[in-house]
């Protein structure tokens, strides 16, 4: 398999959630430890962390309030490798199995079906002009979805449990996952 960086989408506003979703407790530490643990036990060493909290280390987007496009797009320039696994914080059922499908494939861009995140993208101009288009243009297509299809992602079959790939984005939605999964 070939290096990969990562970039660990953990900047967000948690508006639906109402409290900081990457500070949420699974067990006996946070969610965005609990992520970056998962990366490490996937094999991504370069691990790139998209937060706008202005902490050392954590790299703020560059045009703000532009969701998930403007973490990707400031956190690009970071990663050491040019294939690039993103990664939202909150989907805290993701495994090392699931994500090694994704890096299984030596070349392109990645994605599952219905799924946009998470993903695999290479790093190039192309990808750099979209985003900066996207992210500069009033009315841009700010959605992963939609750069997903510039790129011509290939799609992979979803052979994870379904549960797998879905975000926790409200409070229901996270006492749901920590009741049925016991964090």
């Amino acid at each position: 398999m070939s290096p990969h960086s990562a970039i660990l989408l953990a900047g967000g506003q948690s508006s639906r959630m109402g409290t900081d979703k990457a500070l949420l407790q699974v067990g006996s530490r946070t969610l965005l430890a609990h992520m970056q643990d998962l990366l490490a036990k996937s094999g991504i060493a370069d691990v790139v962390l998209s937060r706008n909290d202005g902490q050392p280390g954590h790299v703020a987007d560059i045009v703000p309030n532009r969701g998930p496009l403007g973490g990707i797009h400031a956190g690009l320039s970071a990663c050491l490798h040019d294939r690039v696994l993103i990664i939202p914080v909150d989907m805290p059922l993701l495994t090392p199995m699931t994500l090694g499908a994704l890096l299984a494939p030596p070349s392109g861009c990645v994605r599952f079906i219905d799924s946009e995140l998470p993903c695999v993208v290479e790093k190039s101009p192309r990808l750099y002009g979209y985003l900066q288009r996207q992210l500069n243009m009033s009315g841009g297509q700010l959605s992963v979805r939609r750069m997903l299809e510039f790129l011509n992602a290939t799609q992979l079959e979803n052979t994870c449990a379904a549960d797998q790939l879905t975000n926790t984005n409200t409070p229901e939605q996270w006492n749901h996952y920590a009741q049925s999964h016991q964090f």
